[in-house]
């Protein structure tokens, strides 16, 4: 699995997720700086769990190359994740969202994969959920069918691609794919029977 330089997407926790870390790192600036006594000590420990938390946030990353998505997460070098999920393993990307990350273009990507049986990996509030879901659904299908199977005309396949088409036809209705997309899809589909 060779690792491209640019990834052709990026996504990060969304603004939105830094409000409630940065009122508690405002909150043990005012402790920490107008008190006297343990409440000022208590201050520089708020003021610190809200610094942590920020820069915690800051560093959770999805990012998607043609090959294998990268997702990162953690500060200090024993506490940090780094998973490598290559795109062939990806069963599908689903994206939610809120009427607020709607508007505002964030949401919950949840990942399906298929490892011999089926887990799922899930990041909330994340910028550009949907977007992001659909490109990575994409290639997940472009994936699929490229692979050369010895048995393409075998009744079990025509199966496969049954539910292939059924399942781009539910990815459509969510609206993770456009109908461009679902078009070349479906006609790529199509052919392998």
């Amino acid at each position: 699995m060779a690792a491209s330089v640019v990834p052709l997407m990026i996504s990060k926790k969304h603004w939105i997720t830094f409000i409630i870390p940065a009122a508690v790192l405002l909150t043990g600036c005012l402790v920490a700086g107008y008190t006297d006594g343990i409440l000022r000590y208590l201050g520089w420990l708020i003021l610190l769990s809200g610094l942590y938390r920020i820069v915690y946030l800051l560093s959770v990353k999805w990012q998607l190359f043609p090959d294998h998505l990268l997702v990162t997460e953690g500060i200090f070098p024993w506490g940090r994740t780094r998973l490598q999920i290559p795109v062939y393993h990806v069963y599908e990307a689903i994206s939610s969202h809120r009427i607020a990350g709607y508007f505002l273009k964030y949401g919950t990507i949840t990942i399906r994969r298929t490892d011999g049986v089926t887990t799922a990996l899930t990041a909330s509030r994340m910028a550009g959920a949907m977007r992001f879901c659909r490109q990575l659904n994409t290639i997940a299908q472009e994936y699929r069918l490229q692979a050369d199977t010895p048995r393409n005309n075998t009744p079990d396949n025509r199966l496969d691609i049954g539910q292939e088409l059924t399942r781009i036809v539910e990815l459509k209705k969510k609206g993770e794919l456009t109908q461009d997309e679902f078009e070349k899809i479906k006609a790529q589909l199509l052919k392998r029977i």
